[in-house]
């Protein structure tokens, strides 16, 4: 029976847009210098964020204060969704998915950031095992990370024969079969709906 479900983040959970894009709309829309953002934004905010001296909500804030706007964290949240391409589909997926009783995470090369954002607009916590290959000091398809979701799988009494792996990369799924983890190529919403039925999970 399966009772985890990791996913990848980067054309799985959201299109490859990059973060320049969020900058550039904010950029727009409240008339800043793109370079001012970019200093202050990606250059102080992001990079305390990254490195766990702020919170989601304290970076959030602070992007607030960049462009002048009280209590607007949920409004730049929004624009930052829309921005780097959240799939709203697959957050509609994850709230299914959560509330039938799945153990939700994710195992990516990027950033938490677009993980924090989604749980941040949906106002609940969604992802019970979180894994950054900058935490792991290696990417997928590197073994030590596969090696770090089995400990953490354990560690909430979770083998590795009840656990869904989805990723759009071949090759970061070859090492999580070979550990006895089930996997998914995710190719499309609808392939992804097929492929999850035939694990038993109709969402």
């Amino acid at each position: 029976m399966i009772k985890l479900i990791i996913f990848d983040i980067t054309n799985v959970i959201t299109e490859s847009y990059p973060i320049s894009y969020f900058i550039q709309r904010l950029s727009i829309k409240y008339k800043i210098n793109v370079n001012v953002l970019n200093d202050k934004i990606l250059n102080d905010l992001k990079i305390g964020y990254d490195n766990n001296e702020l919170l989601f909500e304290q970076f959030l804030n602070g992007i607030c204060k960049t462009v002048n706007v009280k209590n607007g964290e949920k409004d730049i949240a929004q624009d930052m969704l829309e921005s780097l391409g959240v799939r709203k589909f697959m957050i509609d997926i994850l709230l299914k998915l959560k509330t039938q009783g799945y153990c939700l995470g994710y195992m990516t090369n990027r950033t938490k950031l677009i993980l924090d954002l989604i749980e941040f607009v949906v106002s609940k916590q969604l992802f019970c095992i979180k894994i950054t290959a900058a935490e792991v000091g290696a990417k997928k398809p590197s073994q030590e990370i596969y090696d770090r979701l089995e400990l953490l799988s354990k560690n909430v009494v979770i083998s590795n024969d009840e656990i869904i792996f989805i990723d759009d990369k071949t090759e970061n799924l070859k090492p999580a079969r070979k550990m006895g983890m089930k996997t998914i190529e995710y190719i499309n919403k609808d392939m992804l709906l097929v492929d999850l039925e035939r694990y038993g999970i109709c969402v």
